[in-house]
């Protein structure tokens, strides 16, 4: 890298995006939308000239419409609950669910920071699971994108409230209605789906997921052949179920 424009770069990133700091992006596909500089965007710096996963964005572009209600499962600090607010067009609703309090904290944030989507944005501080109640959380050892649902093995780090989709969705005013799920939550992803079992059999929605392994890649792919859905492969990291048309 040429010395001057490491330097330069060095300069922005110290300057501009100072930690704390609040700013719109400018160019790209996230034009328009603002941020607050949190630690949380240290290694999503991207976003401010291109896109954050691109091929998700990019079916993002393809699939959500006017009046759409969504559900981002595992929302984190709201990238892509934002780029999908944008395309919405002032219209339908995303609801974000993002257990993490750290998170949590900065996805309000960031939707407050944006007063022209927040009318249509619900973040929701739950975790998504099979069943209703309290469960153990762990923070991830690969970054705060990587907190989830302790496994038999892993010790908890804290207790957090647990909802399923289906309960959600029925107590929802737009019960009836859920348009597009998009779902990363560090391979607790199969559970939290048998929990949305009723949504999905009524309303059909696509649903994007980020299975976390092979293996349950394979198993989403055989939960979701009774509800007659068929699976794209939209990159190594995600996977695109949708209805089957008639």
């Amino acid at each position: 890298m040429n010395p001057v424009y490491r330097q330069f770069t060095g300069f922005v990133k110290a300057v501009y995006f100072k930690p704390g700091s609040v700013r719109k992006v400018w160019v790209g596909p996230y034009q328009g939308i603002t941020f607050k500089i949190a630690p949380q965007m240290r290694s999503r710096m991207r976003i401010f000239y291109t896109y954050y996963e691109k091929n998700i964005n990019q079916r993002l572009e393809q699939i959500v419409a006017r009046d759409q209600v969504v559900y981002d499962v595992g929302a984190h600090i709201g990238l892509h609950v934002l780029f999908i607010a944008k395309y919405l067009k002032q219209s339908g609703h995303i609801y974000a669910f993002e257990a993490w309090q750290e998170n949590y904290d900065v996805l309000c944030e960031n939707i407050q920071l944006n007063p022209a989507l927040a009318p249509y944005i619900t973040a929701v501080p739950k975790a998504v699971a099979e069943t209703e109640g309290i469960v153990e959380f762990v923070q991830g050892t690969s970054g705060d994108g990587s907190h989830h649902i302790s496994k038999a093995d892993e010790k908890s780090t804290i207790t957090v409230e647990a909802v399923t989709l289906d309960s959600f969705w029925k107590n929802q005013q737009n019960n009836g209605r859920v348009d597009l799920m998009i779902m990363d939550i560090e391979g607790a992803e199969l559970p939290a789906l048998k929990g949305a079992s009723e949504l999905i059999r009524t309303c059909r929605p696509v649903v994007i997921v980020e299975p976390h392994g092979r293996h349950r890649r394979d198993a989403l792919i055989e939960w979701f052949k009774p509800f007659d859905y068929e699976a794209e492969d939209i990159d190594q990291n995600h996977v695109f179920f949708s209805p089957r048309k008639a």
